[in-house]
């Protein structure tokens, strides 16, 4: 709550500035001369009851009834701020004016939350309403993606972890991850939840592995939403990327891990059947390193070559635990801790995911951790019966996790 005391020898050193003359006032400044004068006058009430001065800003905020209301208030509030610190109204005047801008912000949230609800802010009590004209982008409303975002995770932050960021002893940045990440977690947690029911009734609902070709498995009707691979690396293997990106055409993304030695030729040769979207860094630290003595290189990442339309934002960096270098399953498999970090970043809870190099079937085995389902294959039986058992563990070990979910909670 705003104090209305001051030091008393502050106060009296201060320099008062003369009432901000409209005609003297350009740009920022004029556009928001109501709430610029409001605080201009901030000196001259901090002797009065507190109480007035939230009031008014109460009063502002309770008028706030449009998305556009709610970004105006922001503009005026950050052009206030701006005003308050150039003109030395004191750090008071300036939290204020960060307090009506964060409650602005969270009031554009809830809006856009509640128009989501709505689908596009379709008027609830109208039934003739054409789809086109419910349907407005937030580019049209002035509203950018990371706007819209950030005020929406501001309304879904709990009263407590608001307050803290409203007075500033907690960053707007810190609350937001914190809200995205507890979105995250409810969202494979629901997941993992519908795939252990579906599991227990057929497994083969949520995980189907083959023993099949890479052709006969993407020509069989199966509709991924994401291929996560690990083909093999040595060169009289490359015409297998050629073969995964003329028959992976139709997947919406496809990420391909891949050795160093050929790069060249396989980003060539899969940029003539896929649209190239950017190379991921894989990294694996610690006594992972791999020798290549040819090249006289020890190297500590991978790529992970994307290919497929830019739909979502993505960290270009990903890794592997330290030291978690698992060849239990596979001669060249890879850690659960690496993939899983892969699965999470390029695919949501409840996705298809697809590999058609199953190998030690460790993309399965994270998918379904994940709440993702799963359908790979191998020309290889013995890494077909182990994959299968691998993921029956994974299922059984998620379903108890479920359960016991369900007991505690």
């Amino acid at each position: 709550m705003l104090s209305p005391l001051i030091n008393e020898k502050r106060r009296k050193g201060r320099k008062r500035l003369p009432k901000p003359d409209s005609s003297k006032l350009t740009g920022r400044d004029r556009t928001h001369l109501p709430l610029i004068r409001y605080l201009h006058q901030w000196r001259g009430k901090m002797e009065q009851n507190a109480l007035t001065i939230l009031n008014n800003a109460t009063q502002m905020l309770a008028e706030v009834r449009t998305i556009n209301d709610a970004k105006q208030l922001m503009d005026v509030a950050a052009a206030a701020k701006y005003y308050a610190q150039k003109h030395g109204l004191g750090r008071q005047a300036v939290d204020y004016a960060r307090e009506i801008e964060i409650e602005a912000q969270r009031k554009l949230g809830e809006f856009l939350r509640e128009m989501d609800k709505n689908k596009g802010g379709r008027p609830v009590n109208k039934t003739n309403t054409t789809e086109a004209s419910v349907s407005t982008s937030l580019s049209d409303m002035g509203v950018s993606l990371k706007l819209s975002s950030e005020s929406q995770a501001l309304a879904a932050l709990p009263e407590k972890d608001f307050q803290k960021v409203k007075t500033g002893r907690k960053s707007k940045k810190s609350a937001i991850k914190q809200v995205r990440a507890e979105k995250k977690a409810e969202a494979t947690k629901i997941a993992s939840k519908a795939i252990a029911a579906e599991a227990e009734q057929d497994i083969s609902m949520v995980c189907r592995i083959s023993h099949c070709s890479m052709k006969e498995l993407l020509t069989s009707g199966v509709k991924p939403d994401c291929i996560i691979t690990d083909p093999p690396y040595p060169k009289e293997y490359l015409r297998l990327y050629t073969d995964l990106a003329r028959l992976a055409d139709f997947v919406p993304l496809v990420a391909v891990m891949c050795g160093q030695s050929y790069l060249p030729e396989i980003i060539s040769a899969m940029s003539e059947h896929l649209l190239y979207r950017w190379t991921l860094a894989y990294l694996t630290p610690g006594g992972q390193s791999v020798q290549l003595w040819d090249r006289k290189v020890n190297t500590f990442w991978k790529p992970v070559l994307l290919f497929g339309k830019a739909n979502s934002w993505i960290g270009d960096v990903c890794q592997s635990s330290v030291n978690d270098n698992d060849k239990r399953f596979h001669n060249w498999g890879q850690s659960e801790s690496g993939m899983a970090d892969l699965v999470e970043r390029l695919t949501k809870p409840g996705q298809l995911v697809c590999d058609p190099f199953g190998g030690a079937f460790t993309t399965a085995v994270v998918s379904l951790a994940l709440g993702r389902r799963f359908v790979g294959c191998d020309t290889d039986k013995t890494c077909v019966e182990k994959g299968l058992t691998r993921c029956r563990n994974q299922i059984e070990k998620s379903g108890k996790s479920v359960r016991a979910g369900e007991i505690s909670g």
